[in-house]
């Protein structure tokens, strides 16, 4: 599959209609492959968390760990071209108290082929 594709292929949601979550909790996700391809995810850098710091996109810290790989078929493969998975992420302190509110957290599946920022990403708010 070209990066282009991956892009359109992919499609990440948060389970739940939530979209304001405390610092440090766990957020369920779902990805779907809605491209014609096998789409591989590496489980220990699939997912990516970031936020906006000074104009600037900041990888944070995400609690959980991943182990091993997530293949996901084609789209219309019942059950398998679905991946259900979390993240936690971690604000510091000062992060989330000098803010002025909630904060922009960004999702977002990593392409493993390339470590580009490509594909399918959510956005969620941190409050203190």
């Amino acid at each position: 599959m070209h990066v282009a594709n991956l892009n359109e292929g992919l499609q990440m949601s948060v389970e739940t209609d939530e979209k304001t979550f405390r610092n440090g909790s766990e957020i369920s996700l779902i990805i779907y492959n809605r491209s014609p391809n096998f789409i591989l995810l590496d489980g220990s850098s699939y997912i990516r968390l970031l936020h906006v710091l000074d104009s600037e996109w900041v990888e944070i810290v995400n609690e959980l760990t991943y182990s091993g790989s997530r293949l996901l078929s084609p789209q219309g493969t019942i059950l398998l071209d679905t991946a259900y998975t979390k993240v936690q992420p971690v604000l510091e302190e000062n992060e989330v108290n000098n803010s002025d509110g909630e904060v922009l957290l960004r999702i977002v599946v990593n392409d493993i082929r390339t470590g580009n920022l490509v594909g399918a990403y959510v956005d969620v708010y941190m409050a203190p």
